[in-house]
């Protein structure tokens, strides 16, 4: 799983949790009941939904009688959400820097985790800086005194008793390392699409499968995929509705493609997709060498494009140019 989406679930309580849950269904062979929290978990949590129709298509191979709906999966996807939520925050990682005649080290460590528990990683403490360890990677210096050598890592000069102002500091300092990191991960995105492989439908009088026959075409003619990628899409599909709240992300369950990319279709006036009603597709390519992109491609899609700049936006764009200059302006900055 950690190779497919980038995720860890081998760890014991995942496996333990997992292994009663999958008894349980094998034991009784039967439907699960029906999930309330079905839509909330799908549209809040799209990555652990997705993962969960990966693991539910693995059991169906390994158990071809045990049919999983969307509700069965649902509930694969409150297992999974718990594990991941345990690890979800990505904290700077840092480097602290203090003397051993102050005596402070505990103290100031205690007082960073204390204010940036969920943000900030203290990966080593040194008494000067002759003694950080290049070889392992880090983003920030916290030093209390004066840094001779530079580094790429951001430094901050702090006082032993951190006050309010070093709070201030590290602060700021963490949010620019975030917004460095953010457009960094994204440059990659900027690449993935095409004008051959962009569509708006006026109106279409087409059904789902269609409209992905419509831009599997596009990018079949692009040499982005080989000819039987639309297929292979569609059956994804017949798993589970790959609609999450006003998007559809259709892709295929293996890295299929010729060459990592993005087909996009707007709909101006909507699109009835399953039970949700959209206004974009994107039909989503993974090259094998680049599986460890998609994790972050889903969530900075789905994060674009359930937007409240986005759905302010959508029925203004009438170009690929418009598209871009959209995508470009906001990815910076969400």
């Amino acid at each position: 799983m950690l190779h497919e989406y980038s995720i860890n679930l081998n760890t014991d309580d995942f496996i333990i949790r997992f292994s009663l849950h999958l008894s349980q269904l094998l034991n009784t062979q039967k439907k699960s009941n029906r999930n309330p929290l079905l839509k909330n978990i799908k549209d809040s949590y799209p990555l652990v939904f997705e993962v969960s129709v990966y693991i539910a298509d693995i059991i169906h191979k390994h158990y071809p009688a045990l049919l999983l709906d969307e509700h069965e999966i649902s509930y694969i996807a409150l297992h999974v959400g718990m594990s991941i939520d345990k690890d979800s925050h990505e904290k700077c990682t840092a480097i602290l820097i203090i003397p051993q005649y102050y005596n402070l080290k505990d103290y100031i460590i205690n007082r960073l985790y204390q204010n940036f528990y969920n943000s900030l990683l203290i990966i080593d403490a040194c008494n000067d800086e002759s003694e950080i360890d290049y070889s392992q990677p880090f983003e920030i210096i916290l030093s209390t005194q004066s840094l001779t050598v530079s580094s790429e890592a951001e430094s901050i000069q702090i006082t032993p008793f951190i006050n309010d102002q070093d709070l201030k500091n590290i602060q700021q300092t963490i949010e620019m390392v975030n917004m460095k990191k953010k457009i960094k991960s994204n440059e990659p995105l900027f690449r993935l699409f095409n004008p051959a492989c962009f569509e708006i439908f006026h109106n279409p009088d087409a059904d789902k499968n269609q409209i992905i026959k419509i831009l599997g075409h596009k990018l079949i003619d692009a040499h982005y995929v080989p000819a039987s990628f639309i297929e292979d899409v569609i059956i994804r599909e017949t798993l589970s509705s790959t609609a999450y709240s006003s998007l559809a992300v259709p892709h295929t369950l293996n890295t299929s493609g010729i060459k990592t990319c993005i087909g996009v279709g707007i709909f101006p006036n909507n699109y009835q997709w399953d039970h949700n009603s959209i206004n974009i597709v994107l039909l989503l390519v993974i090259q094998e060498k680049d599986k460890e992109l998609f994790k972050m491609l889903f969530q900075t899609l789905i994060r674009i494009f359930t937007s409240k700049e986005w759905l302010e936006a959508y029925r203004k764009i009438s170009s690929y140019d418009d598209y871009m200059r959209f995508v470009k302006n906001l990815m910076i900055f969400k």
